[in-house]
């Protein structure tokens, strides 16, 4: 739920926007299309509000809108506390920084607003069921219309409306209003006073408009409306838009009428809604005649300007139904709910793989959980120890710092000739923070607002599909652009942060040779004469406890390559330090660096 509430949450401001801009197309457009087509654009506003609730994939058309990136920008969830830690060993490298996430706040108040919308659904709907309970029992005390004269005044009105489906026709002293009800067995209700007292002619326009709610199917897209309704009950936006819809149902229902009637008949038909409407308390499960003063004397000009439609006005109506598809095809890329992957990860193939125990390396405590992963990538075989966490997906905290950065050079953000940005004087939690920083220098102080920078230069859209070419982890960035990397959305276990290191350093990505080169540079660690160490620190703080340590890395010597991730987790003192530092424990075990 917790997951949910955030993302539609989010969603519902942004759904703001493409609602404001939906009812300014139609003011701008009234008078202007066919009513027939103001109202078939509702269908596509309902199936608007659908897309929040929809685990949908848009990879074609995130890439064509911009508007798919506002969420990911918006949608940040975690909040940071002033708990912070810069740990460090005999080795300057690996002294790290990180930052504590603030988890426990915002988990309690999605939950707390999650039930309150609940509440609020429930609620909406218990007051449509009771109004349909009502409805059911007034149809089923219903009499069948026995008046011959309106019995043959209704069947010459199914002739006109060109309708063959014998739809039943009943009287009942309940009702105010003559209304249209049922999904799958319609019936047209009649207020018995209405048959005893209306003329001939003002029954004909009333039958006349009750059978063209049934020709436009209103009885099955009410619950639609109810539903849509219950869902955004809070928005005051979306419910001042499902009220105008109410309003032009009517109003299309009157241009299907007034199709049949002469011109001269036009007046007689608006005298008759004057007369005989009335707002009934079934609007939300029956389609009828009524509505308030207001709405009627705007359906009354309606009617007195009222002109057929002509080749012109359907040529625009289906242009405008045509802007406003891609309106909301362009905005729903943004409002998919994408549900969080399985904690399953990729995982190499098992006649390449050599289980081991390394767990004597890691330090041992009650609820934690470690793993080493070795990829020898002349000879393509996999030692790993732990494979339960070495499958899982986690956070991937400092260590995201290696995919920015190669991200931001292949997007043109740095170069590899320039890669400074300027400090912008606001004071950081590290003294080493708070200073111009190169590539180099971000990665080795860990330097969170300069990566920050980076992916808000490199852009949501383009973020996401550089993790998708580089099957990086979840590729979930739904955790905000500034925060999906810290202990946040964005997960990828150890063997796939191995994977993605060898094929950075085999460049099976096809990117720019100076570009890896650029970024290993700034992963340099230690050399020698015998080879080179490379990697990167990253650790998860949750409410001011270390939870998740990490130290992913590679060994290049004149024999072959070896990539690596150490990782450790657990309710506290899991950091990258002591992931290091076990790493090269276990690395000079092995003889491949001390």
């Amino acid at each position: 739920m917790t997951v949910f509430g955030r993302h539609f949450f989010f969603s519902s401001l942004l759904l703001v926007f493409p609602a404001f801009l939906f009812l300014l197309l139609k003011r701008l457009t009234a008078g202007r299309i066919s009513s027939q087509m103001q109202y078939r654009l509702w269908y596509l506003f309902l199936a608007f509000l659908a897309v929040p609730f929809l685990p949908l994939n848009f990879p074609g058309l995130s890439g064509l809108f911009p508007a798919s990136a506002l969420f990911r920008l918006s949608s940040g969830a975690s909040s940071l506390s002033d708990t912070i830690s810069a740990v460090s060993s005999g080795r300057s490298w690996l002294r790290d920084f990180s930052v504590s996430v603030n988890r426990s706040t915002p988990d309690v108040l999605w939950t707390v607003l999650g039930g309150l919308w609940l509440s609020g659904v429930l609620v909406m709907l218990l007051s449509a069921l009771r109004s349909f309970w009502r409805l059911a029992r007034l149809r089923s005390s219903a009499l069948p219309l026995e008046n011959p004269a309106i019995r043959e005044l209704y069947r010459e009105c199914l002739e006109e409306s060109g309708i063959s489906f014998p739809l039943p026709v009943s009287t009942t002293p309940y009702l105010d209003s003559p209304v249209l009800t049922g999904f799958f067995r319609p019936c047209i209700l009649l207020p018995l006073s209405l048959v005893s007292r209306c003329p001939a002619p003002s029954l004909r326009h009333i039958l006349l408009h009750e059978l063209a709610h049934y020709q436009r199917r209103d009885n099955r897209t009410a619950p639609l409306t109810i539903l849509a309704g219950a869902l955004y009950w809070f928005h005051p936006v979306i419910r001042l838009a499902l009220k105008n819809m109410r309003q032009e149902r009517e109003s299309a229902c009157d241009s299907l009428v007034l199709d049949l009637l002469a011109p001269e008949e036009y007046a007689a038909y608006g005298h008759t809604l004057l007369n005989f409407a009335r707002e009934d308390a079934f609007s939300s499960f029956a389609s009828g005649l009524g509505g308030t003063a207001k709405e009627l004397k705007k359906r009354l000009l309606g009617i007195l300007s009222y002109r057929p439609v002509t080749r012109k006005i359907r040529s625009r109506s289906s242009l405008v139904f045509l802007l406003t598809l891609i309106l909301f095809l362009g905005f729903s890329p943004a409002l998919a709910f994408s549900p969080p992957e399985t904690d399953s990860s990729w995982e190499p193939s098992l006649e390449h793989v050599i289980q081991t125990d390394f767990s004597g390396y890691f330090p041992e405590a009650e609820g934690t959980g470690s793993s080493f992963v070795l990829w020898n990538l002349e000879e393509n075989t996999w030692t790993v120890s732990g494979w339960e966490d070495a499958s899982r997906r986690v956070s991937p905290d400092s260590t995201y710092k290696i995919f920015s950065a190669l991200t931001a050079l292949e997007a043109g953000v740095l170069t590899p000739e320039s890669t400074r940005i300027s400090w912008n004087q606001e004071e950081q939690p590290f003294p080493e923070w708070n200073q111009d920083q190169t590539l180099s220098t971000a990665m080795r102080y860990s330097v969170n607002w300069y990566f920050q920078e980076l992916d808000s230069r490199t852009g949501a859209r383009t973020l996401q599909k550089a993790m998708q070419t580089m099957s990086y982890g979840n590729q979930d960035i739904s955790g905000g652009l500034s925060s999906f990397w810290l202990e946040s959305s964005l997960q990828i276990s150890p063997l796939e942060q191995v994977r993605f290191l060898g094929n950075l350093c085999q460049n099976r990505f096809s990117l720019e040779d100076s570009h890896i080169q650029t970024v290993k540079d700034a992963l340099l660690l230690e050399g020698s004469p015998n080879g080179r160490l490379y990697g990167k620190t990253g650790t998860g703080q949750t409410d001011g406890h270390f939870v998740n340590g990490w130290f992913t890395g590679f060994v290049e010597t004149d024999t072959g390559t070896w990539c690596f991730a150490s990782h450790i987790r657990g309710t506290d003192g899991a950091d990258g330090e002591t992931a290091a530092q076990c790493a090269l424990d276990i690395l000079a075990a092995l003889g491949l660096w001390c």
